[in-house]
């Protein structure tokens, strides 16, 4: 409701559902949590041979998702 309520007061219109779909899927991949010492996610069982437990992340240049530990490597 902010972002609606913010656009609303800013332009002097109500934004498309379209447009509001897009921010709340720019927000939600923006809010996330992660175990900074396993790179997994909060209270996950770290099985070594399994992926399942890495939290993911999108790349909003390429539009695609993939783990942090791949970003992580990446650095180091």
């Amino acid at each position: 409701m902010s972002v609606k309520e913010y656009f609303q007061h800013k332009f002097s219109f109500e934004p498309s559902q379209g447009f509001l779909k897009t921010t709340a899927e720019i927000i939600s991949w923006n809010l996330w949590q992660m175990d900074g010492l396993t790179n997994t996610i909060p209270y996950s069982t770290t099985d070594l041979f399994s992926d399942d437990n890495y939290c993911r992340i999108k790349d909003w240049r390429e539009n695609k998702t993939l783990k942090f530990i791949e970003v992580f490597k990446e650095r180091n």
